[in-house]
Order: C-alpha cells, then structure tokens, then sequence
C-alpha cells in the first residue's frame, strides 16, 4: 500500500526515475526475455510508477495487476496505463486490486504472477512481510526498487547533521503499520530471506541526489526529515530548531544538495 499523498509521489518521480538501477533491469528483461506473456503484480502500485519504468523495457504481451489501498491512486494508475506499450509496441492489459497489503491473506494477489515489483515498500513492512513474499513468489521474479537504507547526507555540511540523520533512521525503523518494520536494513534482510528461498539475489545501489534543480522535492525531503526527527523527541528542539533553520535558508539560497540511500533488489528464482 502507498500511504503517500498524489502529490508526494508526483514530486519524488523524477529522482526516482534517475536512482533505479538500469543493470539490475537489463537483468531482469534478460531473465523474462523467453517468455510468451507476462503476468505482473505490482504490490503498493501508488500512482503506477513501476509499470512506467518497466513496461516499454519488457516483452510482451503484459497484463498488469496494480495492488494499493488507495482507489484515487489506483484509478489514476490504470489510466495512466492506456498510453503505454510493450518493448514490441503492444498495448498493456491493465487490472487493478484494492487491497490492504497489512491485513493477512494479501499474499493471494501472488498467485500464478511472473514477475512482483514494488517501489519504496521494503523498508515499510515486517520481515513476516518478506517470508511470506518469498513463499508466495516463489517461481517468479521480484524486483523490489527504491528502499531506503540510511545513508543519508547533506552538503554543506553542519555538526549537527549525525545526530538528526540517526533521530531519523530511529524513525525509519519504527512500525509502519505492518508491525515491527524492516527500515533500513530492508535491502540486506530480503535479501538473506530471499536467498534462504531459493532466490538468487543481486542488489545495485539507488540513490538520490536531490539540489537547486529539484527545489520543490528537496523542501518537501527537508521537512519530512525535520517533522520525522521531532516526532522521535530524541534531538533537543533548540538544536533541531537551528538546525532545520540553517538548512531551509540553505535551501531558499539555492546552496543545498541532499542524498538520500536507497538499494534496489532483483530475485530471481533458481
């Protein structure tokens, strides 16, 4: 499930589009590259961005199953949907499921898929999550893109930077309402469930990097961290205060870059 607002998703697009790893998916259109059709389930659809990435690079004919809680984003996603085409130019067939990816029993949307891909979801859910992917895909690929994994910086530098960088990753790995949350160890602990299914694992860094050219993305980056960080109370607010005031007149002046970790995951079966 997406959980994120239309206009999150629309602003993060861009960098997310520059971060996926193209090696990772030239791996997997060679892995899929014999198939007839493809059966694609994509779990925590949001507005459709893994369907973008990934349709016009695979064969075909593809028919998609587009899984989120949120009707909004799954109706724009399946519009969304029309315009695009296979690597051979055909169109896609495009199907969407509201479902709560928390509630137990989701697994069953796996069922008879070629390929599972998710975006920005790993570092969300429960390492029961994981099990029960690696159980229910078993056959299929997996390509889990866009997990954050803590690496996080900001240029220029500040002093204070470390300590609001681990209020945030204690954050990070509070529960997301999936139970005690993977955050950022996702990559590497799929990555080990995977790989005790049966899966061959291959994971390429993702990472954003966020300046004066994405103004409106890096405000929203810069006060999701600061909100993030207050909500933990683990950095003194006199601190956090000076802090967040430094970086938002960084970024008005135009002299502030984020980066932000991410790791994306290709499973593929033995």
């Amino acid at each position: 499930m997406s959980g994120f607002s239309t206009s999150w998703l629309a602003l993060r697009e861009p960098a997310d589009r520059a971060a996926r790893d193209a090696g990772l998916i030239a791996r997997l259109t060679e892995a899929l590259s014999g198939r007839k059709r493809l059966a694609i389930v994509d779990l925590g659809t949001g507005s459709g961005s893994n369907m973008w990435a990934l349709a016009p690079l695979l064969p075909g004919p593809q028919s998609w199953l587009l899984v989120d809680n949120d009707p909004a984003l799954l109706e724009q996603a399946q519009d969304s949907s029309r315009t695009l085409t296979d690597r051979d130019g055909r169109p896609l067939v495009a199907r969407t499921m509201l479902r709560d990816l928390a509630q137990p029993g989701w697994e069953d949307v796996l069922a008879r898929a070629d390929l599972v891909t998710m975006s920005a979801l790993l570092d969300l859910v429960s390492a029961d999550f994981v099990a029960t992917l690696a159980r229910a895909a078993k056959g299929a690929a997996i390509h889990a893109t866009l997990t954050v994994d803590g690496r996080m910086a900001c240029l220029p530098e500040d002093s204070l930077d470390e300590a609001v960088f681990a209020a945030f990753r204690h954050h990070m790995d509070g529960d997301k309402g999936f139970g005690p949350s993977l955050g950022t160890r996702a990559g590497e602990m799929a990555a080990s469930q995977l790989e005790a299914e049966g899966f061959r694992v291959e994971r390429a860094p993702a990472d954003w990097h966020v300046g004066p050219d994405q103004p409106s993305l890096l405000v929203a980056l810069l006060d999701g961290w600061i909100e993030a960080v207050r909500e933990t109370g683990r950095l003194p607010e006199a601190e956090l205060s000076r802090w967040a005031a430094r970086r938002r007149a960084e970024a008005e002046a135009g002299s502030l870059e984020l980066r932000v970790g991410h790791v994306d995951l290709l499973a593929l079966p033995l």
